[in-house]
């Protein structure tokens, strides 16, 4: 435990306090038991998908006819294992194979399966369909579902994911379209303010997901999961008629719409978008929900729940079925850890997210291209970061470069109010606040004078407002 918690020291979190780098390596070293045992529990019996490669030059798929059976020998023609040997013995009767061919066919030409286990010399292999118009491995490789398994390929028989054999099996349908989907179903990007967290999201979004099937929430300390799922409520009917009336009914939240949606068009990928996820009790406002967010290899839920009748009969569930994520619903959040009274997120709830941080000058480039101002903008927000790095304020609460907006970096008097009202007050009260000796030239000025003096300072040169301002940067 020392030595990880030390690495952290090190590596990630030089100025944190021993309390709260305790607290984090314990977050670590359980989470990485989580996901050991969940290892462990992976067994032999789950379904495997294949991708056998042959040599033309030797034998060729479109030698077997459609039906047939062949024997593949587990040695090559000097004698010696094939390559990745261990997989011939993992396959299982039944599992479905990618029939990939190599120079200089260089494409996918046949569906397949395995017809019997392998009995320590050979497996058999029936080819269940041959494909009339090959799938050619420069297609492949553009493909971000497939690229990364037909890279890599020397040898005989891979295995596969199952979104990899389906995309393949969309693409040799002409389906592709519908086979590009990402990879994370619940993801979290997370970081300093203004590091462009939700423009980063949004960007992948417009990639991936239609807009009528994508909705956002915010989440706030009051929102619960009657908000979030859906609730048994009165409704309005029939409004702004004779016949107006209240009565009860399912009333869903954005879970249960995008949830509904994506049962409902299941060949096209669904998004709930959450921002500021830790703003609300997180756990709590997922309730039953929290245990769907566990997904198997092929993104659908680990584990079902039941739930009440009025949810099932909105989702059109069958009498007895039990709710799970389809792979094709996810879930995606942004959260900023800087913010004063959010809600701290269990590691039992963590350990079921992917996480991406946002560096504090990822987005520098972007910003640079922002607005009239941004080049002054970026320039007091990387000395005031200085500052703050130096006094051993943590990066989550240093400023991302879009802290500011682009409307704000347009027009001379917007940009100068910004500076006063949003970036001299969050560092004055929040930032820097018991450390301000640290980051002002005269820490005993009123946050009023700190905006009056730069106002009066402020000119061509924006170094001449920050000298005013600020201490010099170590």
């Amino acid at each position: 435990m020392s030595e990880v918690k030390n690495t952290l020291r090190e590596r990630n979190f030089p100025h944190t306090s021993e309390t709260e780098l305790s607290a984090i390596t314990c977050d670590f070293v359980d989470y990485v038991g989580m996901q050991i045992l969940e290892a462990k529990k992976q067994t032999d019996t789950k379904d495997r998908y294949w991708l056998l490669v042959s040599k033309p030059s030797i034998w060729s798929f479109n030698e077997i006819n459609v039906g047939e059976i062949v024997e593949y020998t587990l040695f090559n023609e000097a004698g010696n294992k094939r390559r990745v040997f261990e997989n011939f013995g993992k396959a299982k009767k039944g599992e479905p194979i990618i029939c990939y061919e190599s120079s200089p066919t260089g494409a996918v030409v046949a569906l397949a399966e395995i017809s019997e286990k392998s009995n320590g010399q050979s497996i058999f292999i029936r080819k269940t369909k041959a494909v009339d118009t090959p799938l050619s491995l420069d297609d492949l490789l553009k493909h971000p579902e497939t690229q990364d398994r037909f890279s890599k390929i020397q040898g005989s028989l891979f295995e596969m994911s199952k979104l990899q054999y389906d995309t393949v099996v969309h693409l040799i349908d002409g389906s592709v379209e519908a086979s590009v989907w990402p990879s994370k179903r619940n993801l979290i990007r997370f970081g300093a303010p203004g590091t462009g967290k939700s423009h980063l999201m949004n960007q992948e979004a417009e990639k991936y997901f239609s807009p009528e099937h994508t909705e956002r929430v915010t989440f706030h300390p009051e929102y619960t999961s009657f908000d979030f799922i859906g609730a048994y409520k009165p409704t309005v009917r029939y409004a702004g008629t004779k016949d107006e009336r209240v009565s009860y009914g399912f009333v869903p939240g954005p879970f249960a719409r995008v949830l509904k949606s994506a049962r409902t068009a299941t060949t096209k990928p669904h998004l709930l978008i959450i921002e500021e996820i830790n703003r609300a009790n997180a756990a709590a406002v997922f309730a039953d929900t929290f245990q769907l967010l566990d997904r198997n290899e092929n993104g659908e839920s680990k584990y079902s729940i039941g739930v009440s009748e009025e949810f099932a009969a909105y989702l059109g569930m069958k009498a007895g079925e039990k709710l799970v994520l389809p792979k094709n619903m996810y879930i995606w959040a942004t959260m900023n850890s800087a913010d004063q009274g959010v809600f701290p997120i269990d590691t039992a709830f963590k350990r079921r997210w992917h996480f991406t941080y946002c560096g504090i000058d990822d987005a520098r480039d972007a910003l640079l291209k922002n607005g009239s101002f941004a080049e002054k903008w970026n320039h007091i927000r990387e000395h005031a970061n200085k500052l703050l790095q130096n006094a051993g304020v943590q990066e989550d609460k240093q400023m991302g470069p879009f802290f500011l907006s682009g409307e704000e970096l347009e027009h001379e008097a917007d940009f100068i109010e910004a500076i006063c009202n949003k970036v001299l007050m969050y560092l004055y009260e929040d930032a820097a606040k018991h450390k301000r000796s640290s980051l002002f030239k005269d820490a005993n000025k009123r946050y009023s004078e700190l905006c009056s003096l730069f106002k009066s300072k402020y000119g061509e040169d924006i170094a001449d407002a920050i000298e005013e301002i600020l201490l010099p940067q170590p």
